[in-house]
């Protein structure tokens, strides 16, 4: 039977990232509505208070600080104890425990193990331990300890339940149920189990319409009303049996009990985009965006995720100080596009944003039309609503921003920076109008304008790899090479395998002279990029002309002996690699296997004029001179150099 549309959509938007949600949604979605081991909580252990004042002291500041959820202020006052006393298991374990809760696993693992080794019976430390190898996937370690700690304590429900999870993931359901059925034997309360069981139930559910996953999910609702894995779960099934009136209900009291998970905010959201519930929707979707505040000043001219969500985001809000100045009924319109939008139904918004313009235009719905054809990418389209959005009202500092990019992008440079003046006048801190001024300025060649600009966005964000690497590129262009240098090799530190990079930190040390800090640095390409053959070529270079011989006839033979990867084949690559050959043998008079190299370089890239310019030479050296015209006349035919003055001295020598 075919699974309804809705739950589709709501699965997809749980397990992928949205411009929406962005990574935040999904990693929420995997770490808390699936069953997860919950390092918040713990089993207490129990001993007796008889050491000395000030150490009893410590040990109760350590548990009362972690009763108030301050692991990161308990775990000095456990060290406190375990200074004094090495050998007391609690203050290790309960150490152990605050590491877990920071997610600190290595250390909690080496609490832990140091508690076991002075009580090796401890039922409470050998399931946390086994907490610690579950949530590192180290599933059989886990199940070592999580059955030692049965073995010591039979009654231990979450060391039951910790087991029967892991047989869920790994798909032997029936081994699974048999732990659960022990958690409800143990403790009938406990809700975890009958959630665990709900899931196995599921993939039957939706092929056969089976209601025993509910059942389950209904069961775990009476242990706790408000267990909120329960109630998504249930109300994603009420989905999939085409009943959402059910599963709003169940969402209702999700959200009414989580007010502050966006998340929850914003499925209900969709929901009720489905039910047609657009006052709602359009409240719960606008209360989503606002609550995930992305930095704006990391937008990147719309070519990311991470842009779209700042786009909507800009776009919500000006969305809810604006559009209740619309009529009634465009206002109805207005919201079904703006919740269509956010819910990836383009063609669908711009249905209803058109509605809503034709009833009252408005820059609200201009600039919300523009966005939607923004991503669309009917850039022509966005650009005209963009520039009608602001006639009405100047003062949307993103229809300035897009506008001047587009601009920018027509080559209309005054208009592009009247955009970023009007950005600087609403926004004078929004280091972003920098940022996109120097890439126009340095477009336009003014490149001491782009390095003032980009210096100036920099002391905001010191990691923007495109504008620390133009930085550098304008530096070298103005001839401060030094200033360069320090950009690219900062540069080259966020992105360690960016050949390019290498390359211009190698070619600004050889000109500030600075060769023993080229050598390292194409040590380094080499090392980071062992299949590309540059470096090595680099390197022979630099020793031919130090005249070393050896080490350059040394590198040569390992890059023409190795082959060039058939990815990375080039063959004006290929073709230098035998023309340094032969410059090395022409430089040691080696001149027939100077000829050869060259000769082989010419049959690789014919339009190599180097190799063409040393082979001729080399024939003058060899004494052939009618195979020295004959290069001579086809350099002169392409204008190579001097290749004019020699041939006429070869000439008049016949």
């Amino acid at each position: 039977m075919a699974i309804p549309r809705l739950a589709i959509f709501i699965f997809g938007l749980l397990i992928s990232v949205t411009a929406i949600g962005q990574t935040n949604f999904s990693r929420y979605f995997k770490e808390s509505l699936f069953p997860s081991i919950d390092n918040s909580t713990y089993p207490e252990m129990k001993f007796t208070w008889n050491m000395a004042g000030k150490i009893q002291a410590s040990m109760n500041n350590g548990l009362a600080e972690l009763d108030e959820d301050n692991p990161d202020i308990a775990i000095n006052s456990f060290a406190d104890v375990i200074r004094q006393l090495p050998n007391f298991s609690p203050a290790f374990y309960y150490r152990g425990i605050c590491h877990k809760m920071l997610g600190d696993f290595t250390n909690a693992e080496k609490d832990f193990l140091a508690a076991l080794a002075i009580d090796p019976k401890s039922s409470e430390t050998l399931l946390m331990l086994g907490e610690v190898y579950d949530q590192q996937d180290a599933y059989s370690k886990a199940e070592s300890y999580y059955e030692k700690s049965i073995d010591i304590n039979p009654a231990l429900v979450r060391a039951h339940f910790n087991l029967g999870n892991i047989e869920r993931m790994r798909g032997n359901e029936r081994k699974a149920l048999k732990y659960l059925e022990k958690c409800h034997e143990l403790d009938p309360k406990f809700p975890n189990a009958y959630l665990v069981q709900g899931l196995i139930k599921f993939p039957d559910l939706i092929k056969n319409k089976n209601n025993a996953a509910i059942v389950y999910f209904e069961k775990a609702l009476q242990c706790d009303s408000l267990y909120r894995e329960a109630l998504f779960w249930r109300g994603f099934a009420y989905i999939v049996l085409e009943q959402p009136d059910k599963t709003i209900h169940d969402w209702n009291k999700l959200v009414q009990s989580n007010p502050d998970n966006s998340f929850f905010v914003m499925l209900r959201g969709f929901l009720n985009i489905e039910l047609e519930n657009f006052d709602q929707a359009f409240n719960d979707l606008r209360k989503a965006v606002l609550a995930n505040q992305a930095n704006e000043e990391h937008f990147r001219r719309g070519e990311t995720i991470l842009d779209k969500h700042i786009d909507i985001q800009y776009a919500t809000s000006y969305a809810v100080r604006f559009s209740y100045g619309l009529d009634e009924n465009a206002l109805k319109f207005f919201k079904k596009g703006f919740c269509f939008f956010l819910a990836d139904k383009k063609k669908l918004a711009l249905e209803n944003f058109k509605a809503a313009e034709k009833i009252q235009p408005s820059a609200t719905v201009y600039f919300l039309e523009a966005l939607v054809f923004e991503h669309e990418s009917k850039h022509d389209s966005a650009f005209v609503y963009y520039d009608k959005a602001l006639k009405l009202d100047n003062e949307i500092i993103d229809a300035h921003k897009k506008r001047a990019i587009y601009r920018y992008e027509r080559n209309d440079w005054k208009g592009a920076y009247a955009d970023l003046n009007e950005m600087a006048r609403l926004q004078p801190d929004l280091m972003l109008t920098y940022r996109l001024r120097g890439l126009i300025k340095a477009a336009q060649k003014d490149y001491y304008g782009a390095i003032i600009d980009f210096s100036r966005y920099l002391k905001s964000d010191t990691t923007d790899f495109e504008i620390i690497n133009q930085r550098g590129l304008c530096r070298s262009m103005v001839g401060d090479e030094k200033g360069a240098n320090e950009d690219f090799r900062k540069a080259l530190k966020i992105d360690q395998f960016n050949w390019q990079l290498f390359e211009h930190v190698v070619e600004s040390y050889i000109t500030l002279k600075d060769t023993a800090s080229a050598f390292e640095t194409l040590a380094e390409y080499q090392k980071a990029l062992p299949e590309r053959t540059s470096p090595l070529m680099r390197q022979a270079e630099l020793f031919l002309a130090q005249r070393k011989w050896d080490d350059a006839k040394q590198i040569l033979e390992r890059v023409l002996h190795r082959g060039f990867h058939p990815e990375y084949y080039d063959k004006v690559q290929y073709s230098r690699a035998f023309f340094l050959n032969g410059k090395l043998h022409f430089h040691l008079q080696n001149y027939t296997a100077s000829i050869e190299a060259f000769s082989k370089a010419l049959e690789v890239n014919p339009s190599n004029m180097e190799a063409l310019y040393f082979r001729g030479k080399t024939y003058i050296a060899m004494g052939d001179k009618k195979k020295a015209i004959n290069d001579f006349k086809r350099l002169k035919s392409a204008g190579y150099a001097d290749s004019e003055t020699i041939l006429q001295s070869l000439l008049g020598r016949q």
